[in-house]
């Protein structure tokens, strides 16, 4: 199964989600992530496109197929070109790793570790399994960057890290 992308205008979003869901056969989904916020002391987490104004497609057509298909519909999008190629699907590390870490509602949700001894573990969410993959840790904007790059950016998921001994 591959994976496309396609982007769609800004503040159309759900409006064109709700156009390929129901005008076209492709299965599309928009990967989600669980980000921290902090406003007024209020301190909270929420649920956010990983990839805002742009729609992932799952199908097993290759590229020259997919690109055909996305041809023959009528609507404002652009197709993402990846790694130069007309239609490149995304590179199977990143979707397996994105893969393994969405729920059923095609979102990341935060992880929790401690830091003991300089080591990162994690002993609840997705990235539970995945530590080797860590390359930064923002403890104070809680997030994790992971050394998978996806649409020319590397990876970055909800961590959060309360306590951190030496």
């Amino acid at each position: 199964m591959n994976w496309y992308v396609i982007n769609v205008p800004k503040g159309q979003f759900v409006e064109a989600m709700e156009y390929f869901k129901t005008n076209t056969d492709l299965d599309v989904f928009s990967p989600k992530i669980e980000k921290f916020y902090c406003q007024r002391g209020q301190k909270y987490f929420k649920v956010i496109p990983l990839f805002p104004n742009r729609l992932f497609i799952k199908s097993t057509l290759d590229g020259e197929k997919m690109y055909q298909k996305l041809s023959d519909i009528d609507y404002d999008f652009s197709i993402c070109y990846l790694n130069g190629d007309r239609v490149g699907a995304i590179n199977s590390k990143a979707k397996n790793v994105i893969q393994e870490m969405m729920d059923e509602t095609d979102t990341i949700r935060k992880s929790e570790g401690n830091i003991v001894e300089s080591k990162l573990q994690v002993y609840m969410g997705p990235l539970k399994g995945f530590e080797s993959l860590i390359r930064k840790i923002d403890r104070h904007k809680r997030y994790a960057l992971l050394d998978v790059c996806l649409l020319d950016r590397d990876l970055m998921v909800p961590l959060e890290v309360p306590k951190k001994t030496v």
